[in-house]
């Protein structure tokens, strides 16, 4: 349960900086991993889509906090190309 209450306070707060003009990186959100290989997630779970809409120099910021928000610990970049940048949110062991 605090896991739960945890990860949306994440995707709320998330939800706030990601207007702003410089982003706030969440705690732990650092530790995200990103990748654009399908190996790298091939035995992990997806928690989600998400969608960086942000300005360019907060993009990594964005999705790396939304990723959190959803408890994924690895990012796969669908889309890195200026806004919006995309990506599925994984979870892995």
């Amino acid at each position: 349960m605090k896991r739960i209450v945890g990860a949306l306070a994440v995707v709320a707060i998330g939800g706030v900086v990601s207007g702003c003009a410089a982003c706030v990186l969440a705690p732990g959100a650092e530790q995200i991993k990103e990748t654009q290989l399908a190996a790298d997630v091939a035995g992990c779970h997806a928690v989600g889509n998400v969608k960086s809409e942000a300005g360019p120099v907060d993009l990594d910021t964005d999705i790396r906090n939304k990723t959190l928000g959803l408890g994924g610990n690895v990012l796969f970049i669908t889309t890195k190309v200026g806004p919006p940048s995309e990506g599925v949110a994984y979870r892995c062991n």
